[in-house]
C-alpha cells in the first residue's frame, strides 16, 4: 500500500482512496491551485459531504501529496487505484470511480464553465464520462478474467487517463500564466 493510499484512508471514512484521489485532483486541476494555501477545503467538504471526510489535518496532508505528485516535474503523476497485482475487474472499476470522481472534483471548481474551456478539455471531459460508465461490464476475454490483451488495453487507457489529466492542467496553466506551478507546502 502506498504513502498516498494510506493518506486517503486517513483522510476519509466513507470514500475509496479512488474516489477521493479523483475527486481532488479533479477539483485541484480545475481550480489551477499550485499551493495547499490555495486549496479550498470548505469547498471540498462541501462536494464530498461533511461526514465523508475526517479531520481537517490528514485532509491537507493528503491534498499536499496529491498536489506534489499532480504538479510533479517528471511527470510522475499515477491515478491512485488498485495495484497492478489486484484482478482486473477491480482494476477497471477502480479507474472508472476515479474519472467519475475526477469530473465531479474538476466540475465543482470550474468557475469558467465547460462550454469556455479549450476543446481539448472538452473531449477529455467526455471520454473521462464515458470512461466512468464503463465499470466491470468491461467484456473480458477468457474465463479467468484476465488476458495479455485485456491487460494492454487497460494500460493504455489508465496511460491515457494519467497524460490526460497532466494535458488538462498544462492547458489551464497556459489559459492562467498567474498560476505558479512551484509546489510550496
Amino acid at each position: 500500500m502506498s504513502d498516498l493510499e494510506l493518506k486517503a484512508r486517513a483522510a476519509s471514512v466513507s470514500l475509496s482512496h479512488q474516489e477521493l484521489h479523483g475527486m481532488v485532483v479533479g477539483f485541484l486541476a480545475a481550480s489551477a491551485c499550485s499551493s495547499i494555501e490555495e486549496f479550498s477545503i470548505t469547498e471540498l467538504v462541501a462536494l464530498a459531504g461533511d461526514q465523508a471526510l475526517t479531520d481537517e489535518s490528514a485532509v491537507l496532508d493528503f491534498v499536499g501529496d496529491s498536489l506534489a505528485n499532480l504538479r510533479d516535474e517528471d511527470l510522475g503523476f499515477r491515478p491512485l487505484i488498485a495495484d497492478d497485482d489486484e484482478p482486473l475487474t477491480q482494476r477497471v472499476d477502480d479507474l472508472a470511480e476515479w474519472c467519475g470522481s475526477f469530473l465531479s472534483g474538476f466540475a465543482a471548481a470550474n468557475a469558467t464553465g465547460r462550454d469556455q474551456l479549450p476543446v481539448d478539455i472538452q473531449e477529455i471531459i467526455r471520454d473521462f464520462a464515458t470512461l466512468s460508465s464503463m465499470g466491470s461490464e468491461v467484456d473480458l476475454e477468457d474465463d479467468e478474467g484476465e488476458s495479455a490483451q485485456d491487460e494492454e488495453s487497460f494500460s493504455e487507457i489508465y496511460e491515457f487517463v494519467r497524460v490526460s489529466v497532466l494535458l488538462v492542467l498544462a492547458l489551464l496553466d497556459e489559459q492562467n500564466p498567474d498560476a505558479q506551478p512551484e509546489i510550496r507546502q
